[in-house]
């Protein structure tokens, strides 16, 4: 049975996850390293409008993007790190539900041992479960 509910502080993963949690009775908790990748100045803007807008950014970024950060955000070895920590430093016994954005979950891919190539590679479907074991 699921013990521990999970979330982004993102309102789009913690008012479900906080549902949730009623539901099945289990401890809510929010984690400001479940956050999604940081797009700096980027967030909230379309893929298709960055690279109409600052084509040249977008263009640098988009060939290095696993080294790279866009404009005042962060790389994915640093989203990798948070999610680690998070991971790593979970204390619950059983299973835990986690409500988060495709980064994260693209993390934890990694941390389970697939390249940032595989992991991008796979979709992340909005409410689909992923299955992730902590042993």
């Amino acid at each position: 049975s699921i013990g521990q509910v999970w979330s982004s502080p993102s309102a789009r993963c913690r008012e479900p996850a906080a549902m949730i949690a009623a539901e099945l009775g289990a401890q809510l908790h929010i984690d400001d390293r479940l956050f999604e990748l940081d797009f700096g100045a980027w967030e909230g803007r379309s893929w298709d409008a960055l690279a109409r807008e600052e084509p040249d950014a977008w263009q640098l970024w988009a060939s290095d993007w696993q080294r790279a950060a866009p404009p005042g955000g962060e790389t994915v070895a640093q989203l990798e790190r948070r999610v680690r920590a998070w991971w790593s430093g979970l204390s619950c016994v059983g299973d835990l539900l986690l409500l988060a954005h495709a980064g994260p979950v693209r993390a934890l891919r990694v941390i389970a041992g697939a390249s940032w190539d595989e992991a991008m590679a796979l979709p992340v479907p909005h409410l689909a479960p992923h299955r992730f074991d902590r042993s």
